[in-house]
């Protein structure tokens, strides 16, 4: 019965290769071609992995497995869906570089031993080089009832005086279990999302600022920036990936 059934898989694909169709395969499980796979490790609170974290060649970060116990973070003002735990992801984009890079591999632990974590302790640092991507994430170690990490995108920009901080909600996912989930919609602001009300289709995160700080055709604001609130309950290993569109 084995054989027959190998046999029948080999004549199905001789088929498809015959015809030029290929085997269909759902997006975000096939996972061949080039990509950009970053891991986000979770560590106990007391963690301490001395040595440098701001190689950018690298494929790792750092976080708190529990980031309730860090103190991080502070929900903005204006903040449609956020609570007080996680620590800050910077996203920002090379759009003249070739290749990702790790600015700061290490958030949310007491770097310098005063018994708090606070300030850039509290931030790690992903560039992405040119280009949109598709990007997905799933939580790939061994994990218990309950463990689960939520992912909040937020932008922020300040108004022409450059005094109050704006922030936008411009997407959230919830990583549990180990199923692939696509998180790309992180990475573009929708139009129902544009508190301006001029963007007509979904724009990449990173054009979106180019667009808020430009006076000409933009809305002239200053100190854009893009974050992801990282805020991880148990989970030891997230990973991401980064596919070119």
């Amino acid at each position: 019965m084995k054989k027959l059934i190998a046999i029948f898989i080999a004549v199905m694909l001789m088929a498809s290769l015959a015809t030029g169709v290929a085997l269909a395969i759902k997006p975000g499980t096939d996972f061949s071609g080039p990509h950009y796979n970053l891991n986000i490790i979770g560590k106990k609170s007391d963690w301490s992995g001395g040595g440098s974290y701001d190689n950018w060649n690298r494929h790792t970060m750092f976080v708190p497995a529990n980031t309730d116990d860090c103190g991080c973070y502070s929900p903005p003002d204006d903040a449609t869906r956020s609570d007080e735990s996680g620590i800050t992801i910077w996203m920002s984009q090379d759009k003249q570089a070739t290749d990702f890079k790790v600015l700061d591999g290490v958030a949310g632990f007491d770097a310098d031993g005063d018994g708090d974590v606070e300030g850039e302790e509290c931030s790690a640092h992903l560039e992405l080089p040119a280009g949109q991507y598709n990007v997905y994430v799933v939580a790939k170690a061994k994990t218990k009832d309950g463990q689960y990490t939520d992912i909040t995108g937020w932008v922020r920009y300040t108004d022409d005086n450059g005094v109050t901080w704006y922030y936008m909600d411009v997407g959230y996912i919830q990583v549990k279990g180990k199923q692939w989930k696509d998180a790309t919609d992180l990475f573009y602001v929708s139009p129902g999302e544009d508190p301006f009300g001029v963007i007509g289709d979904d724009m990449w995160v990173f054009d979106y600022m180019d667009w808020l700080e430009d006076c000409a055709t933009g809305q002239c604001m200053d100190d854009t920036a893009y974050f992801w609130q990282f805020d991880n309950h148990g989970n030891k290993l997230v990973k991401l990936r980064f596919y070119p569109k």
